[in-house]
């Protein structure tokens, strides 16, 4: 024990006094690396402003300059703040923001954009209808950026892949064209008046199954157990064209889970197989999928 003390003091000097050799000269390690660091940033915020290539910056945009992009893993373990965009931001700022004021106080533009420092690439964020239907329709004109431009980017869409492949999470323009192709039909006025009948009869369902008629007062602690089962029910019914009602939920083959249950453990173990690696999935762990 008495020997540790020493060690230690030997082993804290020689790591805090690191000096390395360049042309002679015996340079401070620690200062150097957070120098290199520093400077790094600064170039890697300045490209994300205005970068040679228009599909890597925000070309001066106005917006937030923060160090992580927004809707991040490493972003959403903050709140929201000064210098974090957090997943709720522009909800806490919905008085001051276009999307939900016609008037745009924070920036004064209906198109902003945040470039993240230290990790992420630069987003864009728009109310405006015709840049938004340009983006996802890729349709351009002489002079704009080309539909390519505006690919997502496989860290933006892991969330949606994991479903499989889909209308939302198709990361190209071909991809998203091919599917919206396939179920581009099924999408028509006919649809939308079936939704709106099955959603008034399993209300009344609802009112008859939960006993809601003879009550004055309805009191609901997580009203997410009736708007997910009823979203899942609708779904069956004029996506697949099954009947089932709010008493008999679908069910797996064997009998033993109902579907919403199934889809309930999936998302409570879903941020797991997005930040662990895929072994973890093997691991006889509660929640490892």
């Amino acid at each position: 024990m008495a020997l540790l003390g020493p060690l230690q003091e030997l082993y804290a000097t020689s790591f805090f006094s690191l000096n390395l050799r360049f042309f002679g000269y015996n340079i401070p390690a620690l200062p150097t690396f957070f120098a290199i660091f520093v400077t790094s940033r600064v170039i890697k915020l300045l490209n994300g402003i205005r970068s040679p290539h228009p599909s890597q910056s925000v070309n001066y945009l106005p917006g937030y300059r923060v160090p992580l992009q927004p809707y991040t893993f490493p972003s959403g373990l903050f709140a929201s703040s000064w210098w974090n965009v957090g997943v709720d931001k522009f909800w806490l700022a919905r008085t001051t923001l276009l999307f939900f004021n016609l008037e745009y106080q924070e920036f004064g533009t209906e198109t902003i954009s945040a470039v993240p420092f230290i990790y992420g690439v630069p987003t864009l964020f728009t109310s405006n209808l015709d840049v938004a239907k340009q983006v996802l329709s890729g349709q351009t004109q002489p002079g704009q950026l080309k539909a390519r431009h505006f690919d997502k980017s496989e860290s933006a869409n892991r969330v949606l892949i994991k479903w499989g492949m889909n209308l939302v999470a198709a990361l190209n323009g071909d991809t998203w064209r091919k599917h919206r192709r396939i179920v581009g039909p099924a999408f028509n006025n006919k649809l939308y008046e079936r939704v709106w009948a099955e959603t008034i009869n399993l209300y009344r369902q609802i009112e008859a199954g939960e006993g809601w008629v003879t009550k004055d007062t309805i009191e609901i602690p997580v009203v997410q157990k009736i708007t997910t089962k009823m979203a899942l029910l609708v779904i069956a019914r004029c996506g697949f064209g099954l009947s089932f009602d709010w008493s008999a939920p679908p069910i797996s083959p064997d009998g033993t889970t109902s579907v919403q249950e199934s889809l309930r453990i999936l998302t409570d173990s879903y941020i797991v197989s997005l930040i662990a690696p895929d072994w973890v999935r093997y691991l006889p762990l509660p929640g490892c999928i």
